[in-house]
């Protein structure tokens, strides 16, 4: 939170924000253990971010705070 140039936090945050965000809704993987990124919410939350802060080791941090809503398809067999 106090970095230098403290205007500059922002618009680095947002920029890393949304290289991530870009790259979950494009070609990105986990492999063959998820079916896919639940972008829109169909299957509940979508994929989203806040801003905000939070204490750590007694400093206070600037924050973006990634929801990424991932459906995975046949993790474990059903039983009977």
């Amino acid at each position: 939170m106090l970095q230098e140039p403290q205007d500059g936090i922002d618009p680095n945050q947002l920029a890393a924000a949304t290289t991530l965000m870009n790259a979950y809704t494009g070609s990105f993987t986990f492999g063959s253990t998820v079916r896919e990124i639940d972008l829109l919410g169909e299957f509940g939350d979508s994929l989203s971010a806040v801003a905000g802060y939070i204490e750590i080791d007694k400093r206070i941090m600037r924050v973006i705070d990634i929801t990424l809503p991932v459906i995975v398809n046949d993790a474990w067999t059903q039983g009977a």
